[in-house]
Formats: structure tokens, C-alpha cells, sequence
């Protein structure tokens, strides 16, 4: 009997694996794209999207890694999919977003932009859960919110913005601070409506503060103009402490200018209503330098995605709805905290030199997403 190679396929067809700890790291990467498919399966479910769901479920039994490989079958359902995204789940991820960020608004009182119109009766159902009491998401949708919560926080981590994706996954895993007294969702309506504008002050109650050491602020020319005026105002007594002015990167409503003037990476992370910069003095003359802000979602029909969309059942809203979120303080779900970034410099950091101060440390992709989405435009004249 003719002795196999090493290189020819087994008796199942399938190829000999690859040897060694390459293989083995192979086979562990592999396994864990494959994990992630099948929890990215479940999240669909758990949104609502049925039929997005069985396409994703039969395209991970596909690629099932203990079977043999059926690359072309794999292929074919990975380009249907490409297919279906446009066609169904989209559709699918509308119909639940939509009700969602149409219900919080119902419960928040505010009125929808004129041209993100919503469902009256979810506005209705928003509207009987601020009179009657309740929770506003039922359990598997705020199941679904979470998971749509971590999958941004890993595209946060795969753009270049860990601090964004620090504090998002922190909102989900912050303890309701008003858990002794029956949670969030036993307060008034008033009270829990008020978790959505923590920043200006009025929460009913926040989460304990979270606390990170790092200097990635001082990336940003705003924080360093700032951190540099306010410098000489510091006393020199041990303790002395002194504030910036507020701290803002939106302009016009968008962060356009940001990725273009200033560190897209800083202004996502701290663009909220109190950021602001403290200082103090060490015993040994050195400078902490903290940030300190309150993160949480507003109230507002506030969309990062907003655009229509035809479907075969008509237009609808395509979202990216900061709203839904306001939703989850409202339940305690999600909860507003108070963020604190922190680090020691000297006080001759050649980042406040006066040559330096109004420059912004820009890592390559943000700079590309700057001209793509700006310079690129006005040269075209759009």
C-alpha cells in the first residue's frame, strides 16, 4: 500500500493540518473568528433580525471549523449575505432601532426631528411607561442595546480609539446606583429622566467614578492651549488645584473640525457638556494633570446615522441613535458616571511650549478619515 505524504489530502479529503505552534495559532484564530461569528449570530437574534439571524447561523455551521472546509459553499453564502444585508437586515436593524429611539423619546417628552418622524405608537408606548411606571425595554432588548454597546466598543478598538471604547463598555458595566432603593426603574418618571443629562448637573444619582491613568488628552491642541493658560495661575503651595475653562470639539454639530484641527481620538472620548481640565500642585512641584467628566447619552433625538431608507415595505429610518441609550439610563441598564483621566507631567512639558501647545498628535487613519471626509469634499466643491 502506497504510504501517504506529507502534503496529501486524508481519506476525508481534507488537508493535512499545518504543524508546529503556526498551526496551532492558526487554529486558535481561526476557532475564535468563529466564536465571534456565532456571538454576533445570537446578538441579531436578541435584536430582532430573524431573518439575518438563520443567514448567519447557516453561514457559521458552514465554516463549523471541526468539518471539513466547503470553501465554495462558504463563498457563495458569504456573497449572498453581501446581498442580503441591503435587502433584509438592514430593514431588519431599522424596525427595532427605530421603536426603540421612538419610545425613549416618547418617555423623555421630546419631540422628533421633522425629518426622523416616528411611529406614533411607539411614541405612545413611551409616553404610558413615563405615567404608569415600568421599564421602558424588555429584557432581551436590553440584551440586544448591550450587545450592540460591546460591538462598538470593538470597532472603538479596532479604529484607533480605546479611550471611546473604554468608557462605552464601562456604561455597561457600571452597578445602578440607585439599586438599594428598587433600581432606576422603580424612581419617577422625573427622576429618570434626569439620568439623561448627568452632565449638566442634574443626574438623581451616579454611578462611582472610574478612574485611568493616561496622558492621551495632551494628544489634543484644545487641552494643551487650555492646560498651558491655566499653568500660571497654579499656586505653588502643595494641594493648590486650579480648573480650565470647558473643554468642546463639536462644532456645528458634528465633529468634522476635529479630524481635521485637533485629535478625533481626545474629542470623541471627552466631548461631553462638564469636561474640563483640573490641576495640582504635587509636594515635589510636579503637575497632575485630570480630566474629569460625566459620561452619559442624551435625552434628544441625537443620531450619529441618520438617512432614509427604502425597503420592500416602504421608506424608514436608517439609525445610529445615541437615543436608544438614554433609553438604558432610564431603565438603570446603562448607567452616567463620572470619568476621570489622569497623569503627572512637569512643568516645563515641552507639549505646552508655546511652539507646541496648538499642535494635536493625529495617528495616520484619523488623518485619512479627515481628508476623506472633509479636505476631499470642499476641493470637490461638495
Amino acid at each position: 500500500m502506497p504510504r501517504r505524504g506529507p502534503e496529501d489530502p486524508g481519506a476525508d479529503g481534507r488537508p493535512p493540518p499545518v504543524a508546529g505552534w503556526g498551526g496551532r495559532l492558526l487554529r486558535l484564530v481561526s476557532a475564535g473568528f468563529w466564536a465571534g461569528w456565532v456571538a454576533f449570530t445570537l446578538w441579531l437574534l436578541t435584536w430582532g433580525m430573524l431573518l439575518s439571524a438563520a443567514w448567519a447561523a447557516a453561514f457559521a455551521w458552514s465554516t463549523r471549523p471541526w468539518a471539513p472546509p466547503r470553501r465554495l459553499r462558504s463563498a457563495l453564502l458569504l456573497l449572498g449575505g453581501l446581498l442580503w444585508v441591503g435587502a433584509v437586515g438592514l430593514p431588519e436593524y431599522a424596525a427595532t432601532a427605530n421603536a426603540l429611539h421612538c419610545r425613549t423619546l416618547g418617555f423623555t417628552g421630546q419631540s422628533p426631528k421633522a425629518h426622523t418622524a416616528c411611529d406614533p405608537d411607539d411614541l405612545a408606548a413611551g409616553r404610558a411607561v413615563a405615567k404608569n411606571g415600568g421599564p421602558l425595554f424588555s429584557p432581551r432588548e436590553r440584551l440586544a442595546v448591550h450587545g450592540f454597546n460591546v460591538l462598538m466598543a470593538l470597532g472603538g478598538y479596532a479604529t484607533g480609539l480605546p479611550e471611546v471604547a473604554h468608557e462605552t463598555l464601562w456604561l455597561s458595566l457600571v452597578r445602578d446606583p440607585s439599586a438599594a432603593d428598587g433600581g432606576t426603574v422603580a424612581l419617577s418618571a422625573r427622576a429618570r429622566r434626569k439620568q439623561c443629562l448627568a452632565s449638566s448637573g442634574k443626574a438623581t444619582a451616579l454611578a462611582p467614578d472610574v478612574h485611568w491613568d493616561s496622558d492621551f488628552f495632551l494628544r489634543s491642541g484644545v487641552v494643551r492651549t487650555a492646560v498651558a493658560g491655566a499653568l500660571p495661575r497654579l499656586g505653588r503651595k502643595a494641594g493648590s488645584t486650579v480648573q480650565t475653562r470647558g473643554l468642546h470639539w463639536v462644532k456645528s454639530g458634528n465633529y468634522l473640525w476635529s479630524l481635521t484641527n485637533d485629535s478625533a481620538r481626545v474629542a470623541l472620548a471627552l466631548e461631553v457638556a462638564d469636561s474640563k481640565v483640573e490641576l495640582e500642585r504635587r509636594a515635589d512641584g510636579r503637575v497632575v494633570v485630570r480630566w474629569v467628566g460625566t459620561i452619559h447619552y442624551p435625552p434628544t433625538d441625537t443620531n450619529l446615522i441618520d438617512v432614509p431608507l427604502p425597503t420592500l415595505r416602504g421608506p424608514t429610518r436608517l439609525r445610529l441613535s445615541e437615543t436608544i441609550f438614554c433609553g438604558m439610563h432610564i431603565d438603570g441598564a446603562m448607567n452616567p458616571y463620572r470619568m476621570v483621566w489622569e497623569t503627572t507631567i512637569d512643568e516645563d512639558d515641552p507639549r505646552l511650549a508655546s511652539d507646541n501647545r496648538g499642535d494635536s498628535q493625529v495617528s495616520l487613519l484619523h488623518r485619512l478619515a479627515g481628508w476623506g471626509l472633509v479636505d476631499l469634499p470642499a476641493q470637490l466643491g461638495l
